[in-house]
């Protein structure tokens, strides 16, 4: 195989694995909601990437939250109805 061959291929499995990263963008919305009405979320909950930047008590099964674990954090806040958003999500 010649160099070009080897560039596209490296590019192809950079762009693949960088959307494999990806939260799901319902779920991302869905979070950035809830976070928008509650009090004490942790401050590493930055950036568009909960799953793969690994925010503190959101847990995933490839791109979709399946879990918010967030005791002991004096989280205040109401629970409201974009929590439906997340589809996969198990555990609360």
């Amino acid at each position: 195989m010649g160099p070009r061959i080897w560039v596209y291929s490296l590019v192809l499995s950079i762009q693949v694995l960088i959307i494999a990263a990806q939260t799901n963008n319902q779920d991302y919305v869905a979070l950035q909601s809830l976070q928008a009405i509650w009090q004490n979320t942790p401050p590493n909950w930055v950036g568009p990437d909960p799953c793969g930047a690994g925010w503190d008590g959101i847990g995933c099964t490839n791109s979709r939250v399946t879990s918010i674990t967030l005791a002991s954090m004096n989280l205040t806040g109401q629970l409201s109805g974009d929590i439906q958003a997340l589809a996969e999500l198990q555990i609360l």
